[in-house]
């Protein structure tokens, strides 16, 4: 009589791929391209950004963003009959909120994004001429603003991936006494974790 046949190994159970984090954090960085013709002859700027978001779904998520960005410009010309250079600085912070709608393809997401919040702007002028005394004087406001945008992440890992994003920013502020329309680019990359 032969050994009784030893018993087969239960079958293996796959595992289900682990889960990632619904919320997660982003960190920017990148430029400012001021658009408006009110921004004729300011300088592209510095942007940073900030935002904690919650992805409800594979193609749906919302955003809490901080952001900062910058820029700088100056001209020369006449001045009631002086000649002088005119300098200004602005500077900007934003408090926003955003919809992502995420179409994912493997490691690759694109996704557009939209949203608004407010803008505290401040504008630094300064009034320079040779032979008179430099003029100082500064403006802020808060102001709504909204943008649209998109971009896309490539996944480094299950909890970290590596963006780049284009945003239209679209605004109007009164400083000065003057509407003027904020209307920028801002170009950035950043690294998204999720929590």
């Amino acid at each position: 009589m032969s050994p009784a046949a030893a018993p087969s190994p239960p079958p293996a159970i796959a595992q289900p791929p682990a889960q990632e984090g619904k919320a997660y954090l982003t960190a920017k960085v990148g430029g400012v391209i001021p658009k408006s013709s009110d921004l004729e002859g300011f300088d592209n700027g510095l942007s940073l950004e900030a935002a904690l978001g919650y992805r409800v779904n594979e193609n749906f998520a919302l955003e809490f963003g901080v952001g900062h960005f910058s820029m700088s410009g100056a001209q020369t010309g006449y001045v009631s009959g002086v000649f002088a250079t005119v300098k200004a600085d602005v500077t900007a912070y934003s408090v926003t909120g955003a919809v992502r709608l995420v179409l994912p393809v493997d490691k690759l997401e694109l996704y557009g994004l939209a949203g608004g919040g407010l803008y505290p702007i401040t504008e630094r002028g300064e009034l320079s001429a040779p032979g008179y005394t430099t003029a100082t004087n500064s403006a802020s406001d808060t102001p709504f603003g909204f943008f649209l945008g998109g971009g896309l992440n490539v996944k480094l890992s299950p909890s970290a991936r590596l963006g780049a994003e284009v945003k239209y920013v679209i605004g109007k502020v009164t400083l000065f006494n003057t509407d003027s329309e904020f209307n920028s680019i801002i170009v950035a990359v950043g690294l998204t974790f999720s929590l």
